[in-house]
This record gives C-alpha cells, sequence and structure tokens, in this order.
C-alpha cells in the first residue's frame, strides 16, 4: 500500500487488572459477559518469546501461496513493478492465533474467573459470525414488529451500526474487500432477498490477488435485490478512492433513509432463545456458563 509497511498487532494474554475493575464496577447483577472465540490461526515465525512474524494473513491468498508463490503472484509483484520475485517468510515453526482475528484461549480461563455469567460463541474464521448476525438483527426487527426490507453489506472498519439501527438495516459484514469475501456474500444473498441494498466497500488504494470489481460486487447482490447502491464510493476511482473513509459516513444516512428511532434492543433472553432455536444453522457453536 505504501513503500514501506509493518503492523505490529499487541495481544492480551491475561486480563488486565484495569479490565478487571471495570467488569466488576460496570456489570449488573445476572449479567453476563460475551466472549468471542475465533479459532483461526496462521502459520509464524518465532523471535522471542511471545513475539512471533506473520507472513500475510486472512484473505483470498493461502498461507502455502505466501510462502511459495504461484502464478498470480508472480503477475501481482511484476504488476507492482517489484524487484522482488518471493517474499523471505523466515522458518516457519507452528501455527498461532492469527495477528488480527485470533482469540488466545489464556485470556478465557480468566474471564471466566471473574465471577460473572461467561457466553462464548466459537467460530473458526471471523466471517464466519456474518450470517448469524444478519438473521439474529432480522429476527430482532421482527420481534420489535418491523419487517426489514433493506440489507447493508458493510466492510472492514468501514461501520456505523447506529445508522443501520436507525434504518432497520440487516447488516451483512465483510471482513475485506478480496474474492473470499465475496463468496460468502453471495452463498447469502443466494437466500435472502431484499427491497434495496446498500454497500459500504473498504477501498484500500491497491488492485492486490483476489481482488473483486465494483461489477462482480454487483453481479453478486443481483439476486437479492434489484435496488444496489454502493455508498460513499467513486466507483470510477475505486479501489484507489482514499476519500471513501470519509465519505461513507456522511452518505449513508441519505443512502439508508429514512431513519428511525433505533428499536428497543435485544435483549440477552431473545438471543439465548435465537441461538436455541436456530444456533445449529451457522458455522458457529455456543458456550453459555451461569
Amino acid at each position: 500500500m505504501v513503500a514501506k509497511i509493518a503492523y505490529l498487532r499487541v495481544k492480551y494474554l491475561r486480563l488486565p487488572a484495569a479490565y478487571r475493575a471495570f467488569i466488576k464496577r460496570n456489570l449488573e447483577p445476572g449479567g453476563a459477559l460475551l466472549v468471542s472465540d475465533c479459532s483461526f490461526q496462521w502459520p509464524m515465525h518465532r523471535i522471542d518469546e511471545g513475539h512471533y512474524f506473520q507472513l500475510g494473513g486472512y484473505g483470498s491468498v493461502s498461507p502455502q501461496e505466501y510462502r511459495e508463490c504461484s502464478e498470480r503472484t508472480d503477475t501481482f509483484l511484476s504488476e507492482q513493478e517489484s524487484t522482488f520475485t518471493s517474499w523471505k517468510t523466515g522458518r516457519i515453526d507452528g501455527q498461532r492465533p492469527e495477528a488480527e482475528w485470533g482469540f488466545v484461549r489464556s485470556l478465557y480461563d480468566d474471564i471466566r474467573n471473574t465471577g460473572a455469567s461467561v457466553a462464548k460463541v466459537a467460530y473458526a474464521s471471523p466471517e464466519d459470525l456474518s450470517t448469524f448476525v444478519a438473521d439474529c438483527h432480522h429476527a430482532w426487527y421482527q420481534a420489535r414488529g418491523i419487517s426489514p426490507t433493506t440489507l447493508l453489506v458493510d466492510c472492514f472498519a468501514n461501520i456505523d451500526p447506529y445508522t443501520a439501527m436507525q434504518a432497520y438495516a440487516v447488516p451483512y459484514w465483510l471482513v475485506f474487500n478480496t474474492s473470499i469475501s465475496r463468496e460468502a456474500l453471495q452463498s447469502y444473498t443466494a437466500s435472502h432477498a431484499f427491497d434495496r441494498v446498500r454497500v459500504v466497500l473498504m477501498a484500500n488504494g491497491i488492485t492486490g490477488i483476489g481482488a473483486v470489481t465494483i461489477q462482480e460486487w454487483q453481479s453478486a447482490l443481483q439476486q437479492a435485490s434489484h435496488d444496489i447502491n454502493f455508498v460513499g464510493i467513486d466507483k470510477d476511482a475505486y479501489p484507489n478512492d482514499l476519500a471513501s473513509f470519509g465519505s461513507y459516513a456522511r452518505e449513508m444516512q441519505s443512502e439508508l433513509a429514512p431513519l428511525h428511532h433505533t428499536p428497543r434492543l435485544l435483549q440477552w433472553d431473545e438471543l439465548v432463545q435465537f441461538i436455541d432455536e436456530r444456533g445449529g444453522d451457522y458455522a458457529c457453536s455456543w458456550e453459555l456458563h451461569r
């Protein structure tokens, strides 16, 4: 994305004292802690105790393709006028929780030891929750006497949950803007229809491996609705439309109009009922500890 870039991601291995104090101070009697346990792992090179190097991450390129390269990685490097023909990975010495999404289990033990009720949703990859969350919103709206007619497809950090609730929109979240997310979305839209679809894509500034064009996104959504529009995106400039990081939030309210008062929030017993009745339909599992 830029000439030189590196990400340093930090994970808590244990529950910090400040978090324990926050839970004790704010969790109401009988309340529960909801733990999002993504078991997604990635091959890594150990630098030192607690420090690991990871090449790549969740997306349309597999760990093996990063390490061994392929025809499409060769093409990508050539298109970027790179002098490299491969990436230097270092010695891979194990699978560990992926830097961005993987949950560290030792943290869960500390959460259980707070004495609070705990609900844990476990799933294998970050996009596995998208259909569950979308259908749960649909059921929540219907329980409030609302018939949702809008699908909101949002992407990575380009989200606005509050406006989505005001619009009674069903949110479907994409991890990223590549083909693996398009395939997940297409699977969802094959069995869900809406009057309109509004799409927020993250324009990350580069046509990377597995990138999906605006036309391909449009095609993936046609089976869900004939009224499809992209929010805050210059379709001719995408994915080089960096202004979209600001414009999507400004345009979302008009694109999702009319807006209403947010419905009464989903209650804990309603979530448990939804899990009991339909939890087996999704690529996630739930554990409820009282």
